[in-house]
């Protein structure tokens, strides 16, 4: 057996690769909870995003939602088609905007009690000061990150 020319490591010792692990458990879940109201991660977040800010632009969208926008423009053509959004065209000197229906309403509204549940679920073992610094210190971590890529880039 050959013998290690580095040093024995312990990837449980390593903030980042818990991180990892701990997105894609969470990442599987939410994926899951989401598709039993007919929603991705991504339309999610979109429409969180658009229902609390309706004048947000495809490019504040797309760096919010951690995506290049020109994916942003597929994934609002996306929710369009299925009626979720209504997009207006973009005319001389303004932008495109988007707002969602109706129907884009009553989606969230019907996937808000899972959400909360999931949320919940996720959470129960932290008292309500670890869980809020925790997204606190997390929030940071991703600032920094993406920072480092430039304020945006495509996560899969």
């Amino acid at each position: 057996m050959p013998e290690a020319t580095h040093p024995a490591v312990n990837p449980d010792d390593f903030l980042g690769y818990t991180i990892v692990r701990v997105g894609h458990v969470l990442s599987r879940r939410f994926e899951a909870m989401l598709a039993a109201h007919a929603l991705t991660p991504r339309q999610f977040s979109v429409l969180a995003h658009l229902s609390r800010d309706p004048g947000l632009g495809s490019g504040e969208l797309a760096r919010l939602v951690l995506i290049r926008p020109q994916s942003m423009g597929t994934l609002l053509g996306e929710l369009a088609e299925a009626g979720l959004v209504m997009r207006t065209p973009a005319s001389r000197g303004k932008r495109r905007s988007t707002a969602v229906t109706d129907a884009g309403h009553a989606r969230m509204a019907a996937a808000a009690p899972a959400v909360m549940a999931f949320e919940y679920a996720t959470t129960a073992s932290l008292s309500a000061e670890s869980r809020d610094e925790i997204n606190a210190l997390l929030k940071k971590v991703l600032r920094a990150l993406l920072a480092d890529e430039g304020g945006s880039g495509e996560s899969s």
